[in-house]
């Protein structure tokens, strides 16, 4: 492990640029049990640019809503803190790294992986009713760490090599002898600067190896999949059950007892119906990635 490499990424990691004030005073809010949805909708009054996006989403086909949300107040009211949260803390991060130039086509498909890995977490969260918006932030965000790789060290981390490919072991291997952490290491240094929810930090620190994670490891693990499933998606829209099996199957041979231990229900062609449901769902909420890059 090189000293000189992790105390350049400490570095690069303390220049970062602080959370814009809206988030910062959000997370404030959810923090505080005493927080109530007036405390909620002064965080964010102030940012018009973000109660306009807050709004645009809660509109959206991603929430479903059966009636229009027309009012912040009513968004965070139908809404709640955590995915008013999810919102906020999905754009800041966004905008952060939005103005990487150079490599356009590997930026591109850099966050469309993100993308959609982050609908692809949010259908699998939706399907075992946890809170879908904490999901698809984390799929949004779970390989930030590449991007602060990148930034750190443009010359060895080259992004056709690292940012939108699916790291083998020995990529990962590699990754941490060469720049002695791993992406989902720098991504968690990252996200505590900033004051992110722990569960949150976890899920995106263990994304690739869920079973050690200390934490919430359902959060990791639907994490995980939702990555893996998002690669081959890439390769092929339409699979069928059995192509799907067994393709995850070669990645967790052991999902099922994995899945289960983590205290998630096990349904027969989940996988294969988590995939059309993402098909489904991808152009329809196609909005969220605009509204994220606007």
């Amino acid at each position: 492990m090189s000293c000189t490499t992790l105390t350049a990424i400490s570095r690069s990691i303390d220049s970062f640029p602080a959370l814009p004030s809206t988030a910062s005073k959000v997370l404030k809010v959810t923090n505080d049990p005493e927080s109530s949805a007036r405390d909620m909708m002064e965080a964010i009054l102030p940012d018009q640019a973000m109660c306009v996006a807050i709004l645009k989403v809660a509109n959206s086909a991603f929430f479903g809503q059966p009636r229009e949300v027309s009012s912040l107040e009513k968004a965070v009211m139908v809404l709640g803190f955590n995915e008013i949260q999810s919102i906020v803390l999905g754009k800041a991060v966004f905008d952060i790294f939005r103005h990487i130039s150079g490599f356009k086509e590997d930026m591109d498909r850099f966050w469309n992986h993100s993308f959609n890995c982050g609908l692809t977490a949010k259908v699998i969260a939706q399907s075992l009713y946890l809170p879908q918006g904490s999901f698809f932030i984390g799929g949004l965000i779970h390989d930030i760490g590449k991007l602060a790789l990148f930034m750190t060290f443009p010359n060895d981390y080259p992004p056709p090599l690292w940012l939108a490919t699916f790291p083998t072991p020995l990529m990962e291997k590699n990754e941490r002898m060469v720049f002695a952490l791993n992406h989902e290491q720098v991504a968690g240094r990252l996200l505590k600067r900033w004051f992110f929810p722990s569960p949150l930090i976890q899920a995106i620190e263990f994304h690739h190896a869920p079973e050690m994670s200390p934490g919430i490891t359902a959060h990791a693990l639907i994490l995980s999949v939702a990555d893996s499933m998002t690669y081959f998606r890439t390769c092929a829209s339409s699979m069928d059950a059995a192509t799907i099996d067994q393709y995850m199957a070669k990645i967790y041979p052991d999902l099922q007892s994995i899945w289960l231990s983590a205290g998630l229900p096990w349904m027969d062609d989940m996988l294969h119906n988590w995939h059309e449901q993402v098909n489904r769902e991808h152009h329809t909420n196609g909005i969220l990635m605009n509204l994220f890059s606007s």
